[in-house]
């Protein structure tokens, strides 16, 4: 085998897959002849070739390391570190990745993802090859279409590395396979290789969380978000918030959350992280089991969810986009709806809450919804109850906050909450 066609093969690859620019060609056979303990660099002519990723080249390089002595063993676990060290040579610095997919996010969201999906397949961090190696199908049930599959693409455990890695010393940098401290990280027997790992920092709830790609997936641009922060797994309101925000970044991007349970098979329960990518599971496509109209708001035209925690969420189930409001004249939280005509509709939170959640439309045939402790910006369920006039004049009593004067212009005007 003539390494020398080999490396301009490997080259060409980066090029055509834009890894590099050419006036880094230099640069890359000088790092490749480094690498192999070579003394000189002969160009060799190549074919042009048009691969689907780099594995076949990668393949010829690893073969030709094991000859001469530089991979130690020719199994799973040394090729792996010795082909991410490879391609961590022709890759782009991490900084020049994040700035090239913000200058893109600003102009197209899904360009964003794209270029850095296309690079992590391109630099063999994301194991296409190995990928191919799956099981999928789709099996139709009573519930709908649900896909399943067996992954093959992880190698299996190698024995002779295991033994090894018995005499590695012990380390604890990076924490966890998920900790940002990963990229570039050269690896060893009992952690893998990252030089070719690329993420890209960006803010969750005024947190700072990552965005990668799953190495070996399980469906399309199978993506892993991640904290900067080595904190375990913890699944609560601020889950499901982080969660909604990312979706609204990444709207062409589904992301869920494993349980934060040690039954769950190979999660890292030790950092907290999300899975998404751009797909579309059968729990996407099921029918909806319950639709409530709520009275008075017939004519709406979209269909929403109403969140039934202490924060007001209202979120078009068709965008997944979170409706914007303000307060009114009055001080009360309200929104605006479309109705079929294409008018705006002014609605307000609190009444909106009260009957999707509060004991149905209107259990007492009542005229109002009340806020228990008179704070008209407070919705949580527990302070909203029906009620009539002499109940809201109770309850301002009872909260020290009751204004005789008030309360009979505002009664004389016809004014309720």
């Amino acid at each position: 085998m003539n390494i020398y066609k080999e490396f301009e093969r490997l080259i060409n690859f980066g090029l055509k897959d834009e890894l590099f620019e050419k006036e880094d060609i230099t640069f890359m056979r000088n790092s490749l002849i480094e690498l192999f303990n070579l003394d000189e660099y002969i160009v060799e002519e190549v074919e042009d070739e048009n691969l689907e990723n780099v594995t076949p080249i990668m393949e010829n390089l690893l073969d030709y390391a094991y000859e001469i002595g530089i991979l130690e063993s020719n199994t799973p676990v040394y090729r792996d570190l010795l082909d991410s060290k490879i391609m961590g040579i022709l890759m782009p610095r991490p900084s020049q990745v994040i700035n090239n997919f913000n200058v893109l996010y600003t102009i197209n969201k899904k360009d964003a993802t794209d270029y850095l999906y296309e690079l992590s397949k391109a630099c063999d961090y994301v194991r296409t090859s190995r990928i191919a190696q799956n099981m999928t199908w789709k099996t139709s049930t009573k519930y709908g279409d649900i896909d399943i599959t067996i992954n093959l693409s992880k190698p299996e455990k190698d024995p002779k590395a295991i033994a090894a890695a018995r005499n590695v010393k012990s380390s604890s940098y990076p924490k966890c396979l998920l900790c940002k401290e990963n990229v570039g990280y050269a690896g060893r027997l009992n952690h893998p290789a990252r030089q070719n790992l690329r993420i890209i920092p960006f803010k969750l709830q005024g947190d700072e969380w990552n965005l990668q790609y799953s190495p070996y997936s399980y469906y399309n641009e199978h993506c892993i978000v991640f904290s900067s922060e080595h904190e375990p797994m913890k699944i609560s309101k601020t889950t499901f918030d982080r969660n909604l925000e990312f979706v609204e970044k990444f709207p062409h991007y589904f992301i869920g959350s494993n349980a934060d349970l040690p039954i769950v098979g190979g999660s890292i329960l030790t950092h907290d992280h999300y899975q998404g990518g751009r797909y579309e599971f059968a729990m996407a496509k099921a029918e909806d089991v319950y639709e409530m109209k709520i009275e008075g708001y017939e004519d709406v035209k979209d269909c929403y969810w109403i969140s039934n925690t202490d924060e007001d969420k209202i979120i078009n189930k068709n965008t997944r986009k979170q409706l914007k409001g303000n307060l009114n004249n009055h001080g009360y939280k309200r929104i605006s709806l479309y109705t079929k005509d294409g008018k705006m509709k002014d609605c307000r939170v609190h009444i909106l809450k009260a009957k999707a959640f509060i004991y149905g439309p209107n259990p007492l045939n009542v005229t109002l919804i009340r806020h228990l402790d008179d704070c008209k910006t407070n919705n949580a369920l527990t302070n909203l109850a029906w009620g009539n006039y002499s109940n809201n004049i109770q309850d301002s009593m009872r909260n020290g906050k009751f204004n005789y004067e008030a309360t009979t212009i505002g009664r004389v005007r016809g004014h309720t909450k």
